[in-house]
């Protein structure tokens, strides 16, 4: 009975492998050229100065070497008044307002951008910007450095803010000749008016570890409703990504017209400057 159960066996996986092996064929991969978008990152702040823009094409692999573009017409326009950009010398795809203006939360402005006879339009408002939270770090006895343990709540219903911190420990005794990247860093905090099961359950991120006497520069920038869902988008398809909830991946959401990738938004921005003790 054993024996006629092996001859069994051995019969159907070599009916299963005959059906695969004559199943096989070759198949002629022909990629196309996939469709090229402009991509818009319009940051707009409440500061006197020269507003920038930058311009550059989608790409389909990370891999892939990110393109400028050049020779756009940007316009910004707010009751009457239009702001020119024009491109920079030294960086490619990199649009710098004629003249220094500060944007205001009193008024709505209007985008346009011109490339190779297309135009892309947007509309952003402007909303107010709440007072800071005391920076909050923590010390390791183990390894004698400092850590954020907390900038800001991650939970707002009224309020959403973005919050970027600049850390440069470049003038500590010890580290001054160590190399930019092991000296200075960049990090960023939100606060979202919705919480999301995806951000309570994120996957283990990086830490950043700081000697005493690090320079902290703190920024927080105001979040317009759209500006909000796009950084909700995009943190789901990077820092949130791969939790236990993931979603399906998708393209960000937009506010420019005609095709265009990207965002225009205008943010009210506060700063402080810690020493850390």
């Amino acid at each position: 009975m054993m024996k006629r159960k092996i001859y069994i066996f051995y019969i159907l996986l070599f009916a299963l492998l005959s059906v695969l092996l004559a199943c096989q064929a070759p198949f002629p991969y022909n990629p196309q050229p996939s469709k090229k978008f402009v991509v818009v990152e319009a940051l707009l702040t409440n500061e006197f100065k020269y507003q920038q823009i930058r311009l550059s094409y989608s790409i389909t692999e990370t891999s892939d070497t990110v393109e400028s573009v050049t020779s756009a017409n940007v316009v910004v326009e707010t009751q009457g008044e239009q702001y020119f950009f024009h491109e920079s010398d030294s960086v490619p795809g990199l649009y710098i307002s004629t003249d220094k203006f500060a944007a205001t939360i009193d008024r709505d402005y209007r985008l346009d951008i011109v490339v190779n006879g297309k135009v892309y339009t947007a509309f952003t408002g402007e909303e107010p910007v709440g007072l800071l939270d005391s920076i909050r770090y923590e010390y390791n006895q183990d390894t004698g450095l400092y850590r954020i343990s907390y900038v800001a709540p991650v939970f707002d219903p009224y309020s959403a803010a973005m919050y970027e911190l600049y850390l440069d420990w470049s003038k500590v005794p010890g580290y001054s000749s160590l190399p930019y990247d092991s000296t200075h860093a960049k990090m960023y905090f939100f606060t979202l008016r919705t919480m999301d099961v995806n951000e309570l359950f994120q996957p283990y991120q990086q830490q950043v570890y700081f000697p005493r006497g690090t320079e902290i520069v703190e920024r927080k920038y105001s979040l317009t409703p759209f500006f909000e869902s796009y950084i909700r988008a995009l943190l789901l398809e990077t820092h949130w990504s791969g939790s236990l909830f993931d979603v399906e991946h998708w393209n960000l959401p937009t506010n420019l017209s005609g095709g265009a990738l990207g965002f225009f938004t205008a943010c009210s921005v506060i700063e402080r400057k810690y020493i850390v003790q």
